[in-house]
């Protein structure tokens, strides 16, 4: 994109955080409660990301931003709901301590392996890769387990 503002790169990634969080704190409780908003904003975020980089057009790439932070937050705030049903009372603090470990893990690998890619193919192929795995992950997990309502 030849953005070469450190701020303003630090803002695309601040404004994908910023998004995440409005989502979990904004959504009503019935989205939370349905599977598929999340995996849906996640995967549309990331084609029109992808699309964005590509086309080197940056209001494409922050809306991709907007669809993907939504997506993650809707996600995580699931998560956190199915994480918090599941446990043990006496040791939810346990369990939930679990989920932000293996969240935050899920964050970083991600980001680990765009920079080796990087490092060793075009840029452009590396993110590429990272969205197809992305996209891929969504999918099959979303597709394999049968539905569960979030109560």
């Amino acid at each position: 994109m030849h953005v070469h503002n450190v701020a303003a790169v630090g803002a695309e990634v601040g404004l994908l955080f910023i998004v995440a969080l409005i989502a979990q704190v904004a959504t009503p409780e019935r989205w939370i409660s349905r599977r598929r908003p999340a995996p849906a904003f996640l995967v549309a975020g990331v084609a029109v990301f992808e699309a964005g980089l590509w086309t080197r057009s940056l209001p494409a790439f922050a809306a991709g931003t907007l669809l993907a932070g939504t997506g993650i937050g809707l996600a995580f705030r699931r998560g956190v709901a199915i994480t918090q049903r599941l446990a043990d009372p006496r040791r939810r603090a346990d369990l939930l301590s679990t989920y932000f470990l293996f969240a935050y893990t899920g964050a970083i690998v991600p980001t680990l392996a765009l920079g080796l890619l990087d490092q060793t193919i075009n840029q452009d192929v590396a993110t590429l890769i990272l969205a197809v795995a992305v996209v891929a992950t969504t999918l099959t997990s979303t597709l394999s387990r049968p539905a569960t309502a979030v109560t």
